[in-house]
């Protein structure tokens, strides 16, 4: 993954169970299109998330992002003042997920490809069995 690359709006929505921090030092869990603020409440020695206040869209927080953190607590967004964007870090794995092709294949080029799969995956073992009797 390519450091230091945009991270969209777009991007921000699609994800599910990432937090992020605002510029307001605010904490908030983005699930998907819907953002809720929580704080971390200590009890016994334990941390726990409590969330706070009514769900607000995304669209709305995301010109306040800071910091985007993944699941586990790595950073990977991260915006160094308002008016800048929010970049990738190196551990980002948002725009990992699958390449782009110039062009898709249609149902039969599909059912074809497939078959033709199978038919090499027969040859290989006829070969291999036929290569395994010369030994």
């Amino acid at each position: 993954m390519a450091k230091k690359f945009p991270i969209q709006q777009k991007d921000v929505e699609r994800l599910n169970h990432v937090t992020v921090q605002l510029f307001n030092k605010s904490f908030w869990q983005i699930y998907q299109q819907e953002a809720r603020r929580f704080i971390y409440l200590f009890d016994k020695g334990e941390r726990q998330k409590q969330e706070i206040g009514q769900p607000v869209a995304t669209k709305l927080i995301y010109p306040e992002i800071k910091l985007l953190m993944d699941g586990k607590g790595t950073i990977i967004g991260k915006r160094m003042e308002r008016a800048g964007l929010l970049l990738s870090t190196a551990e980002n794995r948002l725009k990992q997920a699958p390449i782009k092709r110039k062009y898709e294949l249609t149902e039969t080029e599909r059912k074809a490809a497939m078959l033709e799969g199978q038919d090499y995956t027969v040859w290989l073992q006829k070969r291999n069995a036929y290569c395994y009797e010369q030994l």
